[in-house]
């Protein structure tokens, strides 16, 4: 990781009353402050000429005893010193006689002299906050483009954090400290190897740290505030997983203190103003002025401020020398105190938690907070204010046109035998293969690692669970009977202990074939249709159980990874098998709480899309255009609107269009629709784009005039294609090859 920028600063001190021993350890032991200057109380005059020579530092002044007559009590000379740029905070320990004056001269801090170090550390903590990149996604619910996979799938992850925490020891994926301490450890360690000061904190971490302090080592201007949050912002899903135990207790320490009214409102509608003070380029400016009457999602945790004068502080004054200074932008954050409890990502007046007390008066928002931006204007003094009203991910329209696809692709087919939705699955669809290949088997580790608790069961909600079902094949009544008497023993635990690694073989099979490694990819299929599960039951499972499901799927997933391998015929039988085992199981699945049997048509519309494929390979393009219409068909009865599925389908369709019948602008059309529904589903680097990225440079490159285009999509693709997969890979490979003739041609 690239190492932090840090802003250093110079250190003015005016006063006979000088630090104690400890204080100017502290002082001169901290990252931020360069060098201190001491000037006794009668040198007044040398400070001020010494100020004003170094006007290209970040300063910050103390001034106390009687030296506060001449610098703080006499408001000209105040004026004088407050009004330059380069001076970021006066402290001092005379408090104003004229209470107006702390609103006029927001720089000037009153303090205690003993508390000086905290506050400056507090504050340049809060500097640095606001010159840190403000990064966002855009949701627009006025376009057809509103939804993005960029902004689904950030939001599906946290979920899936949340949701994974406390859940069954089957889940327990490093989700707690304990679990995953080595590894943060570990990592934290090799980022910061040669900052000492870093490792210090570090080996306080390992030794203090509990789930109750996740706010106060939040607020710390320490390791964690600034791997976690840059993590987040450059979405490093390596480090993102590493933190999620850090991010599932700070999201429990915000929720469990939602409720506690931030202050009392000044008014009488129950509204409430918090604000947040942040330097910004043109280049993020205009972005989010683009964003003006459309939702956002912040990458981050957003710290914010009751106080709006401490803000307006933080933000200094405008440089008017440099065309290049950033914007200075004040946000003010509207929010409704009757319904905050109400909101998905939880946010809460954090005070008694931060480790700053009550220097920051802060309201800290969950990572993944929507918001509504209201109004962008400029005011005084050259800030921007942009007014943000708070939303939950989808509320009224947004969840009315966005909501079911979203828990469609949250709750994808593998998560409804898992429950709740598997943070691997969603690693796998957002593209992320080797996450989700580290994940998966790092899961398998820890099942590994499980041994036999015995625990009491609900008889009676396992009854409730499965009376749902009327139906009337033999074995099912005997096999719901098993469900319940054997619950409780360890050969009941060995079979789910096995069964859930089963899935993650699976897994690990799709994962392995969309990176080309097709002898993985059959290895890991075949441990799942190789293997019996550990026996506990007395009747065999019906065709209906997710375990008779999951062996379809490795049937299917062999099919791709035999057809990508050019092995036809296996892949031939392997697809008609999966389709033969799917029609079996179409009432639902008997032993799983999601009672839902369409999943089952979904994975038999992939088995023709697979079959499909085979007769396109054999040049009988209009048997394959039947199997595709088949399958679209399913997907459009069974699928939300946009699903990838969907594209993927009319993909194929449109490349017999432009192939076979030679109809490139028709083919085109059909790839711009695929291409708008691709980026509203999946995260704009995912590999299913950079494929229809692909087509389109293929089509343009038909198409008379058009061999400039061509190029730009061939190029896109090929950017996606060198992050996502390996050099070897056929995709990597194709694209190269498009690429040169192109360039040929041109």
């Amino acid at each position: 990781m690239e190492s932090e920028k840090k802003k250093f600063y110079a250190l003015i001190w005016l006063g006979s009353q000088k630090p104690n021993a400890e204080q100017e350890k502290q002082l001169n032991g901290t990252d931020v402050i360069k060098h201190i200057l001491y000037f006794e109380e009668d040198d007044s005059d040398n400070c001020l000429k010494c100020l004003q020579l170094i006007s290209n530092e970040n300063v910050l002044l103390i001034v106390t005893d009687t030296a506060s007559n001449r610098i703080v009590v006499d408001e000209k000379c105040l004026a004088q010193i407050h009004d330059m740029h380069h001076i970021k905070c006066i402290y001092t320990d005379t408090k104003y006689s004229n209470r107006h004056l702390s609103q006029r001269f927001p720089k000037v801090r009153y303090i205690l002299n003993q508390n000086i170090y905290h506050h400056i550390e507090a504050d340049v903590h809060a500097h640095a906050q606001i010159t840190e990149p403000f990064v966002f996604d855009t949701f627009d619910e006025r376009s057809s483009l509103g939804m993005n996979g960029d902004f689904m799938y950030s939001q599906m992850l946290l979920d899936s954090f949340i949701q994974l925490a406390g859940v069954s020891k089957f889940f327990d994926d490093y989700s707690s400290f304990d679990k995953s301490k080595n590894e943060f450890l570990k990592t934290c360690r090799e980022i910061y190897i040669m900052e000492p000061s870093k490792l210090t904190e570090i080996a306080e971490f390992e030794v203090t740290y509990t789930l109750d302090e996740a706010l106060s080592w939040y607020t710390r201007d320490s390791f964690v505030y600034k791997l976690l949050n840059k993590a987040l912002r450059t979405n490093d899903i390596r480090l993102i997983l590493i933190f999620r135990f850090f991010i599932i207790d700070l999201h429990r320490q915000l929720y469990d203190n939602s409720d506690k009214l931030l202050v009392e409102s000044n008014d009488n509608d129950h509204s409430l103003f918090v604000y947040r003070g942040q330097l910004m380029s043109k280049q993020e400016l205009n972005g989010l002025r683009k964003s003006l009457g459309n939702i956002i999602s912040m990458k981050s945790f957003l710290s914010t401020s009751l106080n709006k004068q401490l803000a307006l502080m933080y933000l200094g004054e405008n440089d008017d020398r440099n065309e290049l200074s950033l914007n200075r932008v004040l946000f003010e954050i509207d929010i409704d105190e009757q319904n905050c409890s109400t909101f998905e990502r939880p946010f809460a007046n954090i005070t008694e938690f931060s480790y700053f007390g009550e220097v920051e008066q802060e309201v800290l928002f969950m990572a993944g907070s929507c918001f509504h931006v209201v109004e962008i204007r400029r005011g005084e003094k050259g800030i921007w204010y942009v007014r943000l009203g708070i939303r939950n991910q989808f509320d009224s329209f947004l969840r009315s046109k966005w909501d079911s696809l979203y828990d469609c692709m949250k709750t994808n087919f593998i998560d409804s035998m898992l429950l709740p939705p598997h943070i691997g699955n969603i690693l796998f669809q957002s593209g992320k293969f080797d996450e989700a290949q580290s994940y998966y088997k790092q899961l398998i580790r820890h099942l590994d690692e499980l041994v036999y608790e015995p625990e009491e069961i609900d008889e009676k909600e396992i009854y409730q669970s499965t009376s749902y079902s009327e139906n009337k094949k033999s074995g099912v009544l005997g096999f719901i009977k098993d469900l319940i008497v054997n619950r409780n023993e360890s050969n009941y635990f060995e079979h789910n202990k096995t069964y859930y690694k089963f899935i993650c073989y699976y897994a690990l099979g799709r994962i392995t074939n969309e990176k080309g490694l097709f002898d993985q990819s059959i290895i890991y299929y075949n441990a799942v249709l190789n293997q019996s599960l550990p026996s506990y039951l007395t009747h065999e499972q019906p065709k209906n159980s997710t375990t008779h499901v999951l062996r379809a799927l490795c049937r299917l997933g062999l099919g791709v990874t035999y057809e990508r391998n050019g092995m036809f015929q296996r892949a031939f039988t392997s697809y008609t098998k999966a389709m033969e085992m799917f029609e079996q199981a179409h009432d639902g699945l008997i032993d799983c709480a999601v009672q839902q049997s369409y999943l089952t048509y979904i994975q038999k519309a992939q088995c023709l899309i697979g079959l499909g494929n085979l007769r396109l390979i054999e040049q009988q393009h209009e048997r394959a255009r039947l199997y595709y219409k088949k399958a679209l068909s399913l997907f459009d009865k069974y699928l939300p609107a946009g699903h990838p599925n969907q594209s993927l389908t009319r993909q194929k369709i449109a490349n017999i269009i432009q192939i076979y019948e030679c109809k490139p602008a028709f083919a085109l059309q059909d790839y711009e629709d695929c291409l708008e529904n691709y980026l509203r589903a999946l995260p704009s680097d995912h590999i299913d784009i950079a494929r229809v990225y692909t087509d389109m440079a293929r089509t343009y490159e038909q198409m008379p005039n058009e061999l400039k285009s061509a190029l730009e999509y061939a190029k896109k693709a090929r950017d996606i294609f060198t992050i996502c997969l390996p050099k070897e890979h056929t995709d990597n490979v194709t694209i190269c090859m498009i690429i040169a003739r192109i360039e040929r041609k041109m």
